[in-house]
C-alpha cells in the first residue's frame, strides 16, 4: 500500500510554482525600469548618478575633503561622471560585509516594489473584473497602492544608504592619535 502525502508534500508544487511567478515577473523589468520605478525620475533614475551632488554633501558621516581627495581632488558634476566615479569606488569594497548588506536589502525591495507595481496592475483589472464588489476591488487596489508607496520609499531609502556607505567606507577616518605625555 503507497503511502500517502502528507499535506505539506501535496502543496510543494504550487509554492515552486510561486517562486516561479515571481521569478518570472521580477525578469519582466529591466534594472534601468526598475530604478526608474524606485527612485520616480525617467532620466539619471540611479542614486550614483546624484551621489557627490546630493547625497554625500548631506550625509554627516562622509568626510567632503577626504572624498574629495580619494576622487583625485576633483568631485564630478554630471551625473553619469557622478555615477560612474561612484561605482570606481564601489568596485573595490563590493565584497566587504557592511556594503553588500545594503545593497542586499536594497535589491530586495527594489524587486520587491516593482512586483507590487505588476501585481497592482494584474491583480487590479482581476479584482475589478472577478469581484461582484466595486467597493472591494477598490479597497484591493488602494491597499496595493498603498503597498507599493511604502516599499518604494523603504527601497530609495536603501539605495541612498547603500551609495553612501560606499562613500564613507571609501573614505575612512583615521583613528584619532594618542596624546604623547610630555616629560
Amino acid at each position: 500500500m503507497a503511502k500517502a502525502k502528507s499535506l505539506k508534500d501535496q502543496n510543494r508544487w504550487q509554492l515552486w510554482l510561486a517562486i516561479v511567478v515571481v521569478t518570472v515577473v521580477n525578469g519582466l523589468l529591466s534594472s534601468d525600469a526598475k530604478a526608474r520605478i524606485v527612485f520616480l525620475r525617467w532620466r539619471h533614475a540611479l542614486p550614483g548618478h546624484r551621489a557627490f551632488s546630493d547625497l554625500a554633501p548631506n550625509d554627516p558621516l562622509i568626510d567632503m575633503d577626504r572624498l574629495k581627495k580619494a576622487c583625485g581632488n576633483k568631485l564630478p558634476d554630471s551625473p553619469d561622471e557622478q555615477n560612474k566615479v561612484w561605482y570606481g569606488l564601489y568596485k573595490p569594497l563590493e565584497k566587504q560585509p557592511s556594503i553588500e548588506h545594503v545593497q542586499r536589502d536594497f535589491l530586495l525591495m527594489r524587486d520587491y516594489a516593482c512586483f507590487v507595481v505588476l501585481a497592482t496592475i494584474g491583480f487590479g483589472i482581476a479584482a475589478f473584473v472577478e469581484l461582484s464588489s466595486a467597493e472591494a476591488a477598490l479597497l484591493y487596489a488602494i491597499a496595493m497602492i498603498a503597498q507599493f508607496f511604502a516599499v518604494r520609499q523603504a527601497a530609495a531609502n536603501y539605495g541612498h544608504r547603500f551609495v553612501t556607505t560606499v562613500m564613507a567606507e571609501s573614505t575612512p577616518t583615521p583613528p584619532p592619535r594618542a596624546k604623547v605625555a610630555a616629560g
